[in-house]
């Protein structure tokens, strides 16, 4: 379906494509619409996935999100999700067992991010003696890029030598390349657009310090990549980014919507002494490396599956 559809158009949408395939199982998310139309439209076994922050109350769910949520998680037999918030709503608003809830922390390709970090953009921008902040989150209200350009702005003020890589793009777009240019800071700005796979690796390579403003995250992948690759985190206090990141110990983190707080996480972040940096980094690595191979995780997602569908005698 292309375009925006209506919960009666996209019930009978799934419900025609049930009847003509059959399927053993049924994984759909966000949970508030896919998963919901999913259910009404008699899909069984349903494995219901939580998807960023649907469940996460930070998310601002409105009456009709709230019971179209409510409504897809009583009739799932498997729930998915991807921090311990997440659990606990799902269990607050069906009353989900937790026998029926299989948390995934999603994950990364260690194998991409494990190695050592490249430095080819650092060096092709002539930033090599400078201190790099990136952030990759899409230009949209919930991720608060306007708080990243004046967190920089303000840290810049104090540490000239800095500079800042906004990767993305999104419905914001002008207003933050104008913001950017507001504050003077189109000199010490790249904004390259948005970038995947080993293009994006080399951008977090190339930085020293990852920072995130998002008013609600789950587990976010751009965070994990960032801290497997041996970034510094200074993120936005979310229930999500919490589970990853304790302030002061493998990084900084600040509250929602305040830019004087980025702005000392990334001051503390630049002033570690190499001892400390270091021991933050390999916190961080071997964090990830236990709770975030993406290899390991979606096979047990899969196999948590396949236990579903032949429990219904669907296979």
């Amino acid at each position: 379906m292309n375009g925006p559809v209506s919960d009666r158009q996209a019930i009978r949408a799934v419900r025609r494509a049930l009847t003509d395939t059959r399927p053993n199982l049924v994984i759909a998310g966000p949970v508030s619409s896919c998963a919901y139309w999913a259910a009404a439209a008699g899909a069984r076994p349903l494995a219901a996935l939580s998807w960023g922050s649907d469940l996460l109350p930070e998310g601002g769910f409105t009456g009709a999100e709230r019971e179209a949520s409510t409504y897809a998680l009583e009739r799932s037999a498997l729930v998915v999700v991807d921090t311990r918030a997440g659990e606990v709503a799902a269990k607050s608003l069906a009353n989900v067992p937790s026998a029926r809830i299989f948390r995934l922390p999603w994950g990364i390709d260690l194998g991409l991010y494990g190695r050592a970090r490249p430095r080819r953009l650092r060096q092709r921008l002539g930033w090599r003696a400078k201190f790099v902040v990136v952030s990759a989150r899409w230009w949209e209200c919930q991720y608060d890029i306007d708080i990243v350009v004046e967190g920089f702005r303000l840290f810049h003020s104090q540490v000239p030598q800095s500079r800042l890589l906004l990767v993305g793009t999104g419905s914001q777009a002008g207003a933050v390349r104008s913001q950017v240019a507001r504050a003077g800071l189109e000199g010490v700005v790249h904004m390259p657009g948005t970038l995947r796979g080993r293009v994006l690796r080399d951008a977090l390579g190339s930085a020293d310090a990852y920072a995130s403003a998002s008013r609600s995250d789950g587990t976010s992948v751009t965070l994990l990549e960032s801290m497997a690759i041996g970034l510094l985190p200074v993120v936005s206090d979310t229930v999500g980014n919490a589970e990853w990141v304790l302030n002061g110990v493998n990084g900084f983190t600040f509250a929602i919507g305040s830019p004087t707080e980025l702005c000392a996480g990334l001051l503390a972040a630049r002033s570690l002494n190499g001892q400390a940096r270091a021991g933050m980094v390999a916190t961080n690595r071997r964090l990830v490396q236990s709770l975030a191979n993406w290899r390991r995780n979606s096979r047990a997602l899969l196999e948590a599956c396949v236990q579903v569908a032949r429990k219904a005698g669907t296979l």
